[in-house]
């Protein structure tokens, strides 16, 4: 129980105090249905959110990364330094930085999973 507290304890601060450098991001594997599909033994997998808030225009997100084991390898949250229009354009904002976020952190993502099938479509569309 204490590990889950250290655990929430480290995503609350990272959450507060999230300001990393970023780089520019790999070309990942979208999954765009809700059917659990198992990681290849060497890839990793990003879990990420994004709220909106629509009279500001604020953007924040969550993200979990994990190897095939299940293992929690990164995770991060907070806001981003930028708004956004629509709840659409702060899924596409927050994908993009914690893209960026992962590769300075020196990670390679190959899945990312995203419960706004717009925002995936419209990814997809692009690689």
């Amino acid at each position: 129980m204490l590990r889950l507290f250290e655990f929430a304890g480290g995503f609350l601060y990272s959450f507060q105090t999230c300001d990393i450098p970023t780089a520019v991001s790999p070309k990942p594997t979208i999954i765009a249905d809700k059917s659990w599909v198992p990681l290849d033994l060497n890839h990793l997998k990003m879990n990420i959110d994004a709220t909106f808030v629509s009279e500001t225009g604020v953007v924040a997100f969550g993200m979990v990364i994990h190897n095939a084991s299940g293992m929690v390898l990164y995770f991060a949250a907070g806001p981003l330094l930028f708004g956004a229009s629509t709840v659409l354009h702060a899924e596409l904002l927050s994908i993009r930085e914690r893209l960026r976020l992962t590769q300075a952190a020196g990670f390679t993502v190959q899945v990312i999973e995203n419960d706004s099938l717009l925002a995936l479509q419209a990814i997809t569309q692009l690689l």
